[in-house]
């Protein structure tokens, strides 16, 4: 600890270094800090960190007094942060690392985990230990997978899960339904072994059956591919108690063709491609009393006119049918 305070301390005495003026005066995270109040000068007291640029930059704005600076790309990640226990936000986005420090496991006081542009794909099992974590940003582009998780471990107190991506071998039944108080929710399916198509199938029954226990859901992104990227089978499940649920991102085949009654009507934004939707079906669409957005990206003719007839109907302050 003494060699991080050293380190933490030397930083803060060449910190115009590693900040140039010109650059001091950005806000851009204003919101994540309290202006005014000075920040931690041991590294024991440090409960934020975020690596999406340099690491000496980001040492250096957590040492000072007025609003964060913008920042420059990280090379590395120091071993250090492993010894900062107390950090409740970790930052890992853009720096691509392909997988996560093994100190992450010390880490059980993180409630924000940031993966976002990273290159990890298959997330450790100390994932699951952290029992504090409440908003965790993968990266589907790079399939952030999870393993198997223990008996005695569960996320629990997760609100956000975005970008997590979801194949036929992901622990979905007994492992990630296991939390319950998810708000803003978004995953990626897609078949890994083409010969494996009536396993996921399973999984997404399983992904459709978890969705309907989130009571407390606000934002809902679900995307369904075949193994050639091609949109695939959405099995989806009466939502109409999700009565916090507003905004709605779905693409793949939906296999419940009776979507307008699995749908809330407080929903704000709908967004769908590739739905599989005839006109005949939206024609027996409600209206949504608070819908503002309606968008698709229809590949399919059949799709656009589905869309006109809804957007006819309803009463929107945008809409984009893909066109």
């Amino acid at each position: 600890m003494a060699c991080i305070n050293h380190k933490i301390r030397d930083i803060s005495a060449r910190r115009d270094e590693a900040i140039p003026r010109s650059m001091s005066g950005s806000n851009n995270d204003q919101s994540l800090y309290q202006q005014g109040k000075p920040l931690p000068r041991d590294a024991d007291q440090l409960d934020m960190v975020s690596f999406d640029e340099d690491v000496d930059a980001v040492m250096a704005q957590l040492l000072k007094d007025d609003p964060p600076a913008s920042l420059f790309q990280l090379p590395k990640l120091p071993k250090a942060v492993g010894q900062l226990t107390r950090l409740r936000y970790l930052g890992l986005g853009s720096t691509y690392l392909e997988m996560l420090p093994v100190f992450i496991n010390k880490l059980l006081n993180l409630q924000t985990l940031d993966l976002k542009r990273t290159c990890i794909n298959t997330l450790p099992s100390s994932i699951w230990k952290m029992q504090k974590l409440r908003h965790l940003f993968l990266d589907e582009s790079f399939r952030n997978t999870f393993v198997p998780r223990q008996e005695d471990s569960s996320l629990v107190d997760l609100q956000t899960l975005w970008g997590a991506f979801i194949d036929e071998d992901s622990p979905v039944r007994n492992g990630l339904d296991a939390s319950l108080n998810i708000k803003k929710w978004g995953l990626k399916c897609k078949i890994s072994v083409p010969s494996q198509n009536a396993a996921m199938s399973s999984q997404l029954v399983d992904v459709a059956n978890w969705i309907v226990k989130l009571e407390h859901l606000q934002s809902l992104r679900l995307k369904s591919f075949d193994k050639s990227g091609q949109p695939w089978d959405l099995h989806l499940q009466s939502m109409v108690e999700h009565v916090d649920l507003s905004n709605v991102y779905l693409v793949g085949k939906l296999k419940n063709q009776h979507l307008a009654s699995a749908l809330p009507r407080s929903l704000i934004e709908l967004t769908f491609s590739a739905s599989g939707l005839v006109e005949d079906q939206c024609k027996r669409w409600p209206s949504y009393p608070t819908l503002e957005s309606l968008g698709c990206c229809p590949d399919l003719s059949q799709e656009r006119i589905c869309f006109a007839v809804l957007e006819d109907f309803q009463s929107l302050k945008s809409s984009n049918s893909g066109s």
